[in-house]
């Protein structure tokens, strides 16, 4: 009888091991272990990036042919923030200054140029609703605000400081399509801006976005998360 005990013994210890139900224990299963969600990712490395003075501002009319943008394009690895994932076809950023102006252009390549959503005709409109491109300055570098100027396939122009729309520049804008894309040209008085003389030397704080209606892509220089307006994330621009 004590050995046929023991058995038991060994038996229940066993089946305890295994997981294994024995006379007086619960049939029902264990719940599954609680899952951690995923943390929201992060925003990337902010770029930096060299601008140079130029030699003769370019003219304002979405044709990137002057001389001036050959060496003005900036680089960066544009991502999709939806995605995470690089974001092609993205355009080409070129950024140049002289002692009145800083000059921004941007060419859009776009294989669907019937797809683009160019609904806005206003000035100060909602724009970033349509086929657009985005640009987000701060001269002071995260001390002060920034600036956003906005342009659709129209060639209509969004400015603000920070999210006030009723902030107006004396910016200019131009916009270009083709067959294969869109183009657009600024020029941004830097007085606007609140730069006084000459930026050499300074260290901005910029982003340049594309939204990319027609595809549902939106498309940043800089990944700022789930904001494009935190412009603790935007990239850095040195002024040679």
């Amino acid at each position: 009888m004590a050995e046929r005990g023991r058995t038991a013994v060994v038996v229940l210890v066993l089946a305890a091991a295994l997981g294994l139900c024995v006379p007086g224990c619960d049939s029902k299963p264990a719940p599954p272990p609680e899952v951690t969600p995923p943390a929201p990712s992060e925003p990337g490395a902010p770029p930096v990036a060299v601008v140079k003075r130029c030699a003769a501002a370019p003219a304002i009319d979405g044709d990137l042919g002057d001389a001036c943008w050959k060496a003005a394009r900036i680089a960066g690895v544009w991502i999709d923030p939806d995605t995470g994932g690089a974001a092609d076809p993205h355009p080409g950023v070129f950024v140049c200054y002289d002692d009145k102006n800083l000059y921004v252009a941007l060419h859009n390549p776009e294989p669907e140029m019937t797809n683009v959503i160019a609904d806005v005709t206003e000035r100060d409109g909602s724009v970033w609703d349509d086929d657009s491109d985005e640009v987000f300055l701060d001269p002071t570098a995260g001390e002060k605000t920034y600036f956003q100027f906005i342009v659709n396939t129209n060639g209509v122009l969004y400015d603000g400081q920070g999210k006030d729309r009723n902030w107006d520049s004396k910016a200019v804008v131009k916009v270009k399509k083709t067959a294969d894309g869109w183009s657009a040209e600024f020029s941004i008085p830097l007085a606007d801006l609140g730069v006084v003389g000459s930026p050499k030397g300074q260290t901005w704080t910029a982003n340049f976005c594309r939204n990319r209606l027609g595809r549902a892509e939106p498309q940043r220089w800089s990944d700022t998360g789930d904001d494009e307006h935190n412009y603790e994330a935007f990239g850095k621009l040195k002024m040679e």
